[in-house]
């Protein structure tokens, strides 16, 4: 397959003030309820969509609807091109069958599809996937990450989880915990294993050169921080007063979460949980690093898929593509979503807890590293709340440490983009090196095997990478999502959250080995 398949995705503006916004969107990449829900194909009333939409056929073709859609009748309708499964041909269509729709999704404005640099590895089996997304089309999870080292690959992170729309593009570091040793080359694999489209803008690795026994993790603003001595809390306990501090202790994978109890106390008037930890207070320290590794659970997830995107059929079509671009929305939406999601930490300070710092919402795939900065109250004991809502954290370890400090870090450039049946493509991988707009688009089992020249390992010291990552992705709407009757748009507020967490409730004890299960092979 030739360089020229690889084309640059332009011509979006993006709003300036998308960067004070970028991290209060909602939702980690994203699940949905197994059952399928027959279509309602007998309404007459018509529904319009006016944002452009692609829409991917049970047989591997991809409708492209440039001036948006009208569903009636079971057909939608429009002006459209039909491209077959290599995206290479196409004829003009103006109608197809609801029935033959697998999944749909929105796309930002001016495009054709093909300007777009849509990796088609996957091309071959890609007519597959109509099956799947009718069946059990559940996982979500936005750009996986995977470290090569001997053995199979290892699973490091999952990038920019909450950038659902053009114009929250946002940029998210991971913490890698790739060996350092004698290896002269960092090798990874970006997937996209999920029914979405990945639109990657840029990818560079981050190295920290340190002493033995300090610590690099990003904060929660992307900043990395070289921490030192990490001391474990002293007491640790759950909103019901039970002892938590074994779960705590060490990142060993044995996490905490609220649990099923919490989720049946939660009500509109009280959805909230906690937990505090208990600290020997550093001496001659101004401030400390609370360092967390921590990752969400799926009650994220469902509030995006079953309450936000199923809850509106086709009409979530036009607040994908159109409305969430919109600064007032946007705003409202946002805002709502930070202050009721995420995580708050408060430090206890002249009587009462004081919030000091928030934590995003991460994404329920890898397990994340972050640090917050606290500061330290004049008190022998340190006293530390953190607030969310119920049942939306895994916490796998918390620690502080009372040397913190900005890292000092190298930013190595991309150096090799090799894709499984296309081979090394150097104006993909110049694309990548910068944060330019010039997109690498992948579809769903698509794979970029990506490789970094480290040099040698310091003599006597040590160090540590971290990957970030630029870019955002749009997530399919499923056919049993299509509904032809037509829907309210959805509107942020406590009932909503609050549908989320009785789905969630119904569901939790099952729901991740389905999720997992679901995972589309790469290449």
């Amino acid at each position: 397959m030739s360089v020229r398949r690889w084309r640059a995705f332009m011509g979006r503006g993006i709003l300036g003030i998308v960067a004070l916004l970028s991290f209060l969107l909602l939702t980690s990449c994203a699940i949905r309820d197994l059952e399928v829900t027959p279509i309602d194909t007998t309404s007459t009333e018509p529904i319009t969509v006016n944002s452009p939409v692609k829409a991917h056929l049970t047989d591997g073709s991809t409708v492209v609807f440039e001036e948006g859609v009208t569903v009636v009748d079971g057909h939608v309708t429009g002006e459209g091109r039909k491209y077959d499964v290599t995206l290479d041909t196409s004829v003009r269509v103006s109608s197809v069958a609801l029935d033959d729709v697998a999944a749909m999704e929105s796309y930002g404005t001016p495009v054709q599809l093909g300007q777009t640099a849509a990796i088609n590895v996957a091309a071959a089996p890609f007519a597959a996937l109509g099956g799947l997304i009718l069946l059990v089309a559940l996982f979500g999870s936005c750009p996986t990450t995977y470290a090569v080292v001997d053995g199979p690959p290892i699973l490091e992170a999952e990038s920019f989880s909450y950038s659902i729309a053009s114009s929250f593009e946002a940029r998210d570091v991971d913490r890698l915990n790739v060996p350092t040793g004698d290896r002269d080359t960092v090798e990874l694999i970006v997937r996209n294993e999920a029914l979405e489209t990945h639109y990657i803008d840029q990818l560079e690795l981050l190295e920290v050169v340190h002493d033995v026994g300090r610590t690099i993790v990003p904060d929660a603003k992307g900043q990395v921080l070289e921490v030192g001595t990490l001391n474990s809390a002293i007491m640790a306990r759950d909103s019901s007063h039970r002892s938590i501090l074994g779960a705590l202790v060490s990142p060993d994978g044995s996490s905490w979460s609220s649990g099923s109890a919490a989720l049946r106390r939660a009500s509109l008037d009280n959805f909230d949980d906690h937990v505090d930890l208990t600290f020997d207070a550093p001496r001659h320290s101004e401030k400390v690093a609370l360092v967390f590794r921590l990752r969400n659970t799926l009650l994220n997830t469902v509030l995006l898929y079953d309450v936000m995107l199923k809850d509106q059929g086709f009409q979530a079509l036009d607040w994908l593509g159109h409305d969430l671009n919109q600064f007032i929305d946007k705003a409202k939406l946002g805002l709502w979503y930070r202050d009721r999601m995420g995580m708050r930490v408060s430090v206890w300070e002249n009587g009462e807890f004081r919030e000091v710092a928030r934590i995003g919402d991460q994404g329920p795939i890898a397990w994340k590293d972050v640090a917050v900065t606290l500061p330290v109250p004049e008190t022998q004991k340190m006293r530390v709340r953190l607030s969310f809502v119920v049942d939306n954290w895994h916490i796998d370890w918390v620690a502080i440490s009372p040397e913190v400090r900005r890292a000092d870090v190298r930013t190595v450039p991309l150096a090799r983009l090799d894709i499984p049946n296309m081979g090394v493509l150097k104006e993909a991988t110049e694309n990548l090196s910068l944060s330019d707009q010039k997109y690498v688009v992948t579809r769903p089992g698509d794979a970029l095997h990506i490789g970094f020249d480290v040099g040698s390992a310091p003599e006597g010291r040590t160090r540590t990478f971290l990957m970030a990552a630029e870019g955002y992705y749009i997530e399919w709407m499923r056919r049993d999502w299509l509904s032809e009757t037509p829907k309210e748009p959805f509107k942020p507020s406590d009932e909503a959250l609050m549908r989320a967490i009785r789905l969630w409730e119904a569901k939790r004890e099952t729901f991740q080995k389905q999720f997992e299960s679901t995972r589309i092979a790469g290449q």
